[in-house]
């Protein structure tokens, strides 16, 4: 991804979200943790903040060189990798693991997913924790939309990103293609992306953690402490090992 830096612009982390992930942590007694794909670091950099020791990996080298120079000269506790998500080797490593923004959905293949949880789990500490943020498809299916033009603005900076998305109903995929144009204090870049994603309903990610050998799962929604509605953006899973 080319436009790395931009990237917290399109996807701004949510304060709320920080507290909920904090407040599940200390519930947990939580230090160590592995973040999955963690790209620019926005929610690695927040929660070294608060105290915890954090490896933040990636396969984008793009984004972990805008992460690594986010953190130049700051004290955080903080190892940066690059790797494929679904080449981890830890062993009881973690008090905890996170997987935010739909990270897992781009492995489409479900022994190949199945494979990848058991991986988080065996890089988890006893008692460890699995915290997985889901989009909830039952309402982002009433928000669907085909094409969709989006603009973006701060001091110097405009942004248009243009996505058009198709769904593969025979194997459950979102197929994006987006294009972009960016102005940059007056310099203009254009850049072309595509992405596949995996629709999985919630009951298929209760399936698949229970058979990756996770246990006590709990599920909230949007980053507060209530069960998931069907209107509801976000799924967040707690899942134990």
């Amino acid at each position: 991804m080319k436009h790395a830096k931009f990237y917290d612009v399109f996807y701004p982390e949510e304060n709320e979200k920080i507290m909920f992930i904090d407040s599940i942590f200390k519930k947990y007694s939580v230090r160590d943790v592995l973040e999955l794909s963690c790209r620019t670091g926005s929610v690695s950099i927040s929660l070294a903040r608060k105290g915890y020791n954090i490896t933040g990996i990636d396969k984008n080298k793009d984004m972990l060189q805008f992460f690594s120079y986010r953190t130049r000269g700051k004290m955080l506790n903080i190892n940066i990798k690059q790797k494929d998500i679904e080449k981890i080797d830890y062993k009881n490593d973690f008090d905890a693991v996170i997987s935010l923004r739909d990270s897992l959905n781009f492995i489409h293949d479900y022994n190949a997913l199945l494979e990848m949880l058991k991986k988080i789990k065996s890089s988890l500490r006893k008692n460890g924790i699995f915290l997985l943020e889901i989009t909830n498809f039952l309402s982002w299916i009433e928000r669907y939309k085909k094409e969709e033009t989006l603009f973006y603005q701060r001091k110097n900076l405009n942004i248009m990103r243009y996505i058009k998305r198709n769904i593969e109903d025979l194997h459950g995929i979102i197929d994006e293609k987006e294009f972009g144009l960016i102005d940059d204090n007056g310099v203009l870049t254009t850049y072309c992306e595509d992405r596949r994603i995996k629709i999985m309903r919630f009951e298929e990610w209760m399936k698949i953690l229970k058979e990756a050998g996770f246990k006590n799962i709990l599920y909230y929604s949007d980053y507060k402490f209530t069960v998931p509605e069907k209107k509801a953006k976000k799924v967040i899973f707690i899942a134990g090992k």
